[in-house]
């Protein structure tokens, strides 16, 4: 008997579902069925997760899938404290047991956790959904409209990166000799790395300590971590780099609107 026709049986279906969700070098594998499954070479291990219907209707919310999981869950862990570094990605599969056929039912990204008592709403939308976003286009403004190391920005970031080994945590600080041999706010706006991938913005530099937007997770005094500096746009941060000629901003726009003060 084929997959669709066990979908569509009265009596002869047996279905199991299973989600694997993954973030950075992190995957958690995990089936609502009453028992463990292997899927591709992964095991997926029994977890209390309760799967709503996915929205046909809502255009912005299209395709949406709702998944309610139990706090002591541990992707439900990666959003207690923040919001996780790096998007958390969600597949999920269905089968019927004693069927070889699995059908990959959804594929997208948790785009919100709600936390109510002792369990976690996931809000996930679909791969799809990154067609429906408005990109912005560029802008006259006297900032560069450029994102630092990006393509058209021309600088490769491998070319500035600062190894580190960290001296000193606390909350959003961490501390390095190696961030002391730059001048203060060389780093401020761009962003430090851990050799997990666990990436961090950088608000603040001073001599060898740097405050980041966010802590780190899994960070350890004498780990190794990588440094970028960041950039404010301006022409001046561009000349600093040596990437003028790649500037694509416009730092002479008039401040004074004529049809408010006048051009007198």
């Amino acid at each position: 008997m084929t997959f669709d026709a066990k979908e569509r049986s009265r009596a002869a279906g047996a279905p199991v579902e299973l989600y694997r969700f993954a973030c950075g070098t992190g995957v958690w594998t995990q089936t609502s069925g009453d028992a463990e499954q292997v899927f591709q070479n992964e095991t997926y291990q029994r977890e209390t997760v309760v799967r709503g219907e996915i929205d046909q209707n809502g255009e912005d919310e299209q395709g949406q899938l709702e998944l309610t999981l139990a706090r002591t869950n541990p992707v439900a862990g990666l959003f207690i404290a923040d919001l996780p570094v790096r998007p958390v990605t969600v597949q999920a599969f269905r089968l019927h047991r004693g069927d070889p056929e699995v059908l990959c039912f959804f594929s997208g990204e948790v785009a919100s956790a709600e936390f109510a008592g002792s369990r976690v709403k996931l809000a996930c939308l679909p791969a799809s959904s990154a067609f429906r976003r408005r990109i912005p286009t560029n802008t006259y403004q006297s900032q560069c409209n450029w994102a630092l190391y990006s393509g058209p920005c021309g600088l490769n970031k491998e070319s500035y990166r600062v190894a580190a080994q960290v001296s000193a945590i606390e909350g959003l600080t961490i501390q390095a000799s190696a961030f002391g041999a730059h001048s203060n706010g060389y780093f401020t706006a761009g962003w430090v790395e851990s050799e997990s991938g666990e990436t961090h913005w950088v608000t603040a530099h001073a001599g060898g300590t740097l405050t980041l937007m966010t802590p780190f997770r899994e960070l350890r005094l004498g780990d190794r971590v990588y440094a970028f500096p960041g950039c404010d746009r301006t022409i001046a941060a561009c000349k600093a780099f040596g990437n003028l000629a790649h500037f694509c901003g416009f730092p002479f726009i008039p401040t004074k609107n004529p049809f408010e003060v006048g051009i007198g």
